[in-house]
């Protein structure tokens, strides 16, 4: 089974978009937390010429989606278009502060990518052996207001 989510969405620098939620097979939810930044060629001041992706998720249960508000970002849809929030990137240290002190909660980190606007990327981890993984692939470019834009589709293989 593959679960994935779909999105073409505009955020501000400094906002996360919170996409996934879809309820794996234990009947807990994965939520992904995709964090653009915007960098000069050299990969270190701030600047246009290229874009860092960072990709995080978390596997929640029902109590923690209770507790933290998640609620509109659940679904038991496998396969989602648009279903994305932007968040400040308080709300989503808060999150992740909130996770690391709840009991059950997963969290994980993915290779960040670096690319020039408007070009695509990829990431994936797969388990060779079991088959499992996490594929991200979109593009990220900036919109004619200045704000990030990401097209990106979000697979979860269980």
């Amino acid at each position: 089974d593959v679960l994935s989510s779909v999105v073409n969405a505009q955020i501000a620098e400094g906002e996360s978009l919170v996409t996934g939620g879809y309820q794996l097979a234990d009947g807990r939810y994965e939520i992904t937390f995709l964090t653009p930044k915007g960098y000069d060629k050299s990969g270190e001041n701030p600047g246009n010429d290229q874009i860092k992706v960072e990709a995080r998720s978390m596997v929640v249960d029902d109590d923690f989606v209770a507790a933290s508000g998640l609620g509109s970002l659940t679904t038991n849809v496998r396969n989602t278009l648009q279903h994305a929030e932007a968040w400040s990137g308080d709300d989503v240290f808060d999150t992740f502060k909130s996770a690391s002190e709840f009991q059950g909660v997963e969290m994980a980190s993915f290779p960040s990518v670096m690319v020039a606007p408007d070009e695509d990327f990829k990431v994936e981890l797969l388990d060779d052996d079991s088959g499992r993984g996490f594929r991200m692939t979109g593009t990220a470019g900036y919109s004619a207001e200045g704000h990030f834009a990401l097209k990106t589709r979000i697979e979860r293989k269980e």
